[in-house]
């Protein structure tokens, strides 16, 4: 296998966490047309995170200084807003909800937060990995890509059901797609793609990074848009299924006894790569104002922290991120695109920026009145 492919699987792997088996889903269930919300959902979970993540990749700048035309303040306000919600208060306890409530189904007899420690302990040696990203990419992505399709594909081949949804179309999907939070992500997994780029592609890193990324962006919308057309497909079953579970629902109709093995895997791995990079990714940022602390007492910490979370439920993390989302996303897409455009009049990056995020509370307080 080409080592661009190798690394491609890892930027799937990497982005296919537990929002990634969960919302496209939802949005299939609650859509009249299928290919248009695929459109909407890949504007927002494909094709702008994959522009955010070339332009700073390639520009081989930090975060911070990708970030620096919205002004210093702002721009480190922002990376620390997107790690905490990629972090201890989102991300990271909604992997562990869903991975454990996904190996529940095989091992009932254990309790769901004993699952979600265990789950803790992988994500965290992992996290602390040297090689990380290649171990992802070598041995979880092509057996997540595997169950994935298998399920997705053998799904299609069931009975048809009428599709009964009267509403969801491009702008439903897209704002959906928010949840995802594929564009933070992106922002976010630069740096160690970017290091382990170099790494691996000292002489030709620009090129082998453009496949890379490509390629795992092409994996990720191809079981995107399986997911959205198999869980239309499906609408009228899956509606009264709870949204972390459609995944097994699934597998089951198509596999049956041997399908919670599958889905039990595929659960699993795709939440606890995401977490392990999350983790590092948090810990090595917020390294610097805890000089006296390692990166494993750190890593420790901010695991418990999830784990405490985990407990809060995934209806509920969801409503608190969605929130958020819902006023900062528009203006961080807006200025990723004008970033790929590399205006160099860059006040206009600013006041674009923050004029999107005025107009999105502007039009909150109008809803609530």
């Amino acid at each position: 296998m080409p080592a661009w492919m190798l690394y491609g699987f890892a930027v799937f792997s990497m982005f296919f966490g537990s929002g990634n088996l969960v919302f496209p889903m939802s949005i299939g269930v609650g859509c009249a047309n299928p290919w248009i919300s695929i459109l909407g959902l890949s504007f927002s979970a494909i094709l702008v995170p994959m522009f955010g993540l070339i332009g700073v990749v390639l520009s081989r700048e930090s975060l911070e200084h990708y970030l620096k035309p919205l002004g210093q303040k702002t721009a480190f306000a922002l990376i620390a807003m997107m790690l905490l919600l990629l972090g201890p208060l989102g991300v990271l306890p909604r992997s562990l909800i869903v991975a454990s409530g996904g190996v529940s189904l095989l091992f009932a007899q254990i309790p769901t937060s004993l699952i979600a420690l265990m789950m803790v302990f992988l994500g965290y040696f992992l996290a602390l990995s040297k090689n990380m990203v290649r171990l992802i990419g070598q041995y979880f992505t092509p057996l997540i890509l595997l169950g994935i399709l298998g399920i997705v594909l053998g799904a299609l081949f069931l009975p048809l059901q009428i599709n009964h949804a009267q509403q969801g179309s491009f702008w439903d999907a897209l704002k959906t797609g928010y949840q995802t939070m594929d564009l933070i992500a992106a922002l976010v997994f630069a740096r160690a793609l970017s290091s382990a780029f170099l790494k691996q592609f000292p002489k030709s890193a620009r090129v082998e990074m453009m496949r890379a990324i490509v390629f795992g962006f092409f994996c990720l919308l191809c079981v995107y848009a399986f997911m959205v057309l198999v869980s239309s497909h499906l609408s009228d079953q899956l509606q009264f299924v709870a949204p972390e579970k459609r995944i097994v629902f699934i597998a089951d109709l198509v596999m049956g006894d041997y399908a919670r093995i599958i889905s039990c895997f595929v659960i699993a791995a795709a939440c606890m790569t995401t977490f392990a990079v999350l983790l590092r990714e948090f810990i090595q940022f917020f390294a610097p104002f805890f000089p006296n602390w390692s990166l494993s007492q750190l890593a420790f910490v901010v695991c418990v922290l999830s784990y405490m979370g985990s407990f809060i439920g995934f209806d509920q993390l969801a409503s608190a991120i969605g929130l958020i989302l819902q006023l900062a996303y528009p203006a961080l897409i807006v200025f990723i695109l004008l970033k790929f455009l590399r205006l160099k009049q860059h006040w206009i990056y600013a006041w674009v920026f923050y004029g999107c995020i005025f107009f999105n509370v502007g039009l909150e307080l109008v809803k609530l009145n």
